[in-house]
């Protein structure tokens, strides 16, 4: 498989989980391994120290491994592109455009793993993969639900078509806890963060999935109440009947009468609806969790 396809390979689960593109090298790891694994991967702060174990020494090369390949596969405009759905056959990453989803994943990635625009060995990479990203915010008109104009890019046919401003928002969000000793920085992407939440609300429909599904729709819609309720939690301006709209959406993929999954959303993949769900109870689920601690 190669590395650009890669990328895709864990979107099932990218609601909740950071990218990671791993493959291996006989070569040895030169610093200490440290911390855990589920620390590392799932973002699991705040464990029991009990469960902390020591991260083996081939996931650590292939992270450090995939972040040098990752920095040399970026385009000259800051972004990264998955191609076309339409030639797949495809395989140099730079003979794509650069499209803004795989851009924000594949930031994310890089922000998660210590990099941010000013620091990090990375940090070049991450202020240009930022500056394109915020560059296709402000170019899009007004009225799109998208802020690119490419079409049939991978994650689009996949996920959907305005999954673009959905991950930018994700990214966008996640980007400004970096900010705090930057107000210039912060003040654009705030700007750009809310521009975003406006598509994504503007994208959606009466029955809270949001337009343009691609194969499995309920992934773009599951993506989108994710960014609404962090953008929420950033500051943005969020229209809380959109968001419960939204989660009411993902909540109804799961029949609780006959304890099935409703799968027509979701390419008739359980997988897919069941981690829909989850994200569209979450945050109730966290509360109740709360009131009961």
């Amino acid at each position: 498989m190669n590395r650009t396809k890669l990328f895709y390979a864990f979107i099932p689960v990218m609601a909740s989980l950071p990218l990671l593109t791993l493959h291996h090298s006989s070569e040895p790891v030169k610093e200490k391994a440290q911390g855990c694994v589920f620390r590392t991967v799932f973002e699991g702060e705040g464990i029991d120290s009990v469960l902390y174990l020591k991260t083996p020494e081939k996931v650590e090369l292939s992270l450090t491994s995939s972040l040098d390949w990752i920095s040399k596969a970026q385009n000259k405009d800051g972004g990264w592109g998955a191609g076309w759905h339409s030639r797949q056959s495809e395989f140099d990453p730079h003979a794509v455009k650069s499209d803004p989803a795989t851009t924000a994943i594949t930031t994310m990635a890089l922000l998660r793993m210590g990099n941010t625009p000013f620091t990090g060995k990375f940090s070049a990479n991450v202020a240009l993969a930022t500056e394109y990203l915020l560059k296709q915010v402000e170019q899009t008109p007004s009225n799109s639900t998208n802020i690119t104009t490419l079409t049939g890019t991978q994650p689009q046919v996949k996920l959907g078509q305005n999954i673009d401003v959905v991950l930018t928002a994700q990214y966008l969000t996640n980007l400004m806890d970096y900010l705090n000793n930057n107000n210039t920085m912060k003040s654009r992407v705030r700007k750009n963060l809310d521009v975003c939440v406006a598509k994504i609300q503007q994208g959606i429909n009466p029955n809270g999935s949001l337009k343009g599904s691609g194969w499995a729709g309920v992934l773009q819609s599951s993506f989108a109440a994710n960014a609404l309720e962090t953008a929420m939690q950033a500051g943005a301006k969020v229209d809380t009947v959109k968001l419960e709209k939204s989660r009411s959406y993902l909540k109804g993929n799961y029949d609780k009468d006959t304890k099935s999954a409703v799968t027509t959303d979701a390419a008739g993949v359980m997988l897919y609806s069941i981690s829909g769900t989850a994200r569209g109870s979450s945050a109730e689920a966290r509360i109740a969790r709360e009131k009961n601690c």
